[in-house]
């Protein structure tokens, strides 16, 4: 199995966080798909174009298109099907279910989809970050008895090209998203299964990332051309916020959507705009995160 060559030093930040709650930020909310009952987005490339997807009551559909709701619909031969990331050529990556497995898929803008494999094997995880060369990142379960339980990978055309692997223990390695310089981001589960962080792997140097509260956990979902990284962190209560830190790892913003109990945080473009979904009693709504 080929090994990405990233993973020389790890690094973790000790210097003193700086946090701000945003003030000046706005939400543009976004239009859920015809017909649906319920509906999430995770994608936003650079020209506005969000990738996510609905229920409409019996069965879920990806969608991708524009937030006033002109949007394509997709599903992989009538399973159901996510997307995740989409880049500015529009392609988009996500998974189809089946029998309960989470099977990773790549949907080309002409409407193609086509399964990810690994020595031709279709590989079982999440697919998710992807920059505008159509290199993408996710997981996928490994084989019985491996370690981490669900690895990193990297790939292109549908194809698995290399795994990402962490300098240290972990039980599941999760990369969300990649950047145009090969920048990957994720999160992990450290080898005691009592913790969620974060992680950056920028030229061969891993830097692991903790969102500056006590008792949180870090889930980071995407990295743009700017090195901005977004995501969501949850606090000692078990709620969630949104966060963007900047280029400098040391400047976090949270940030909370509208009316909202639960935030989560996905792509960032290149704008700085990130895909976000709030839930409260009501529902989930979707939002578009404009610093």
């Amino acid at each position: 199995m080929k090994k990405l060559a990233l993973l020389a030093v790890a690094s973790v930040l000790q210097s003193v966080a700086l946090v701000s709650i945003t003030a000046a930020a706005t939400f543009a909310p976004v239009t859920p798909p015809s017909g649906s009952t319920s509906a999430g987005i995770i994608g936003i490339n650079d020209q506005g174009t969000v990738a996510g997807s609905y229920s409409d009551g019996l069965t879920d559909f990806g969608f991708v298109g524009s937030i006033d709701g002109n949007y394509q619909t997709f599903q992989f031969n009538g399973y159901l099907t996510q997307g995740r990331g989409v880049n500015n050529r529009g392609t988009v990556t996500g998974f189809y279910v089946d029998a309960g497995f989470l099977v990773e898929i790549v949907r080309s803008r002409d409407g193609s989809i086509s399964e990810i494999t690994k020595d031709g094997t279709p590989l079982i995880g999440i697919a998710q970050g992807i920059n505008n060369r159509g290199e993408f990142v996710g997981d996928y379960l490994g084989e019985p008895g491996a370690v981490p339980q669900r690895g990193g990978f990297r790939g292109r055309d549908a194809a698995f090209v290399a795994d990402v692997v962490l300098p240290f223990p972990a039980i599941r390695v999760a990369p969300r998203g990649i950047n145009g310089r090969g920048d990957i981001v994720g999160w992990f589960i450290d080898d005691s299964g009592a913790t969620v962080q974060g992680f950056l792997i920028r030229d061969g140097v891993t830097t692991v990332l903790n969102y500056p509260a006590p008792n949180s956990l870090t889930f980071v979902q995407d990295i743009n051309n700017r090195g901005e990284i977004s995501g969501e962190w949850t606090d000692a209560d078990g709620f969630s916020h949104g966060f963007v830190l900047a280029a400098d790892l040391t400047t976090w913003t949270s940030f909370d959507a509208p009316d909202s109990n639960d935030t989560e945080a996905f792509q960032i473009n290149n704008l700085g705009q990130v895909a976000v979904n709030g839930y409260s009693n009501a529902g989930t709504a979707m939002y578009i995160y404009c610093p």
